[in-house]
């Protein structure tokens, strides 16, 4: 597609931080995200369950809804999407159409646009072109000058806070908070299941904005009833109710993310929206992500999922430990070079008993055999190297007995490119055709 192939050629810029290109692009375009409701989600991890949970809740109850998320999986048209439909190749033609030559005028005037920035302004675009009720969006790094905070949202979450983009955000907690924090506008409520020293700077940053806090684990507690590979049971007590609900989603870490929802869609409430109870349990009930603790076989047992940070593997180790049955574990890890790659190998190579290193299909890639270089100085395991990601899955898959565990983590084109691999040999809920990786 020629419209995407140019907009693809926009990462040639890198990052370039800054709101007032963005906001610029939006006022040549009629200033689009006006013309509905937002709900804007940032934080280190679990934004884009609780984008979808949002979401969820909302469609359920009969609203028109779109999603923006970031990356994606298996293919760009993920990242954009009006109650689960994903934007078509037709409507993205004609959106960057559109598009193109706002940008060329700035452009001309020396004022660059990024992927990120101009796929963005595409979204909020379709948005309003489809009519949505409420946009649920996601902070695509960080947030204080994240394309994404050109908007004014009804509520703001922040998730979680932990150490990852440190040579951006920052190299400490708090300089990571604070960045995030920056979502959170003068008066707009806001949701966060941050802990420690980072909740401290959410909560400086909302006293600042004169805004409402509710905080997952104190105004709002969780626990979790059941657990198993088809799913787990939670109780969640709000300020105005008590949800016994059902996830298809492993790991108990999706505790915070159903009880982030379930607090924005209470503050949707509260400015008017009709949310029945049961509309927004359906709506948890059913939510399936691919490619997030994604069981895909039994017999051996394979996991897919997109840990790609050291918070990110703490969580799958919790998941595979607590929930799963198994022998050995076989680890297939591809992770980007710009993490903290020595703390993340160091927190799950431990657990396996064959590790084999790859390089994920993407510019930012850490090369297969420095991997396993730093693997090896932090395991006794047998390792193995497989440059591509579906080789290393095929041995993987060659090496398990039927009791093992093969474990695919490190980042999300990983697992995105594993598991479109993988649909020739199973039958996967929600498969895709396979996507070139684009940036």
């Amino acid at each position: 597609m020629e419209a995407l192939s140019w907009l693809c050629a926009r990462s040639k810029f890198g990052w370039r931080f800054g709101l007032q290109n963005t906001k610029l692009l939006l006022e040549k375009l009629g200033s689009p995200q006006l013309a509905y409701k937002i709900v804007h989600v940032g934080g280190t991890n679990g934004k884009g369950s609780t984008c979808q949970f949002t979401a969820q809740g909302l469609i359920e109850a009969g609203y028109r809804v779109g999603v923006y998320t970031s990356p994606h999986l298996e293919r760009f048209s993920e990242r954009i999407q009006v109650n689960n439909r994903e934007i078509s190749e037709a409507k993205i033609s004609e959106g960057l159409e559109l598009i193109k030559p706002l940008v060329q005028e700035l452009e001309d005037q020396k004022k660059y646009l990024t992927f990120f920035e101009v796929t963005t302004t595409l979204a909020l675009w379709y948005f309003k072109e489809m009519g949505v009720d409420l946009a649920v969006v996601e902070v695509g790094l960080g947030g204080k000058l994240d394309a994404t905070n050109v908007l004014t949202p009804v509520i703001a979450c922040i998730t979680n806070v932990s150490m990852d983009h440190l040579t951006i955000l920052g190299n400490t907690i708090e300089k990571i908070a604070r960045d995030k924090s920056q979502i959170i506008k003068q008066g707009i409520p806001v949701v966060t299941a941050a802990k420690g020293k980072a909740l401290e700077i959410v909560e400086e940053r909302a006293k600042e904005m004169n805004s409402k806090i509710i905080k997952i684990g104190k105004t709002v507690k969780w626990e979790r009833t059941s657990r198993g590979m088809h799913g787990q049971d939670f109780l969640v007590k709000t300020r105005s109710d008590t949800y016994r609900l059902h996830t298809l989603l492993l790991g108990s870490y999706q505790g915070d993310n159903i009880a982030c929802a379930l607090s924005i869609l209470e503050g949707l409430e509260n400015l008017g929206f009709s949310l029945p109870k049961s509309a927004l349990i359906r709506g948890i009930e059913k939510l399936f992500l691919p490619g997030r603790s994604e069981i895909i076989s039994r017999h051996p047992l394979i996991l897919l999922d997109s840990a790609h940070n050291e918070a990110a593997i703490e969580s799958i180790k919790c998941l595979i430990s607590e929930d799963l049955d198994f022998e050995d574990l076989i680890l297939v890890l591809g992770i980007f070079k710009d993490k903290r790659v020595t703390q993340m190998v160091r927190l799950i190579v431990p657990l396996a008993k064959k590790i084999i290193a790859t390089q994920p299909n993407n510019s930012r890639g850490m090369e297969a055999t420095g991997l396993l270089e730093t693997v090896k100085h932090n395991t006794r395991a047998r390792t193995f190297l497989k440059q591509n990601p579906t080789d290393a899955f095929d041995l993987g898959r060659e090496l398990a007995n039927p009791q093992d565990l093969v474990l695919v983590c490190g980042s999300l084109a990983l697992a995105g490119e594993i598991r479109s691999h993988a649909s020739r040999f199973f039958e996967l809920k929600g498969k895709r055709e396979p996507h070139p990786a684009i940036i």
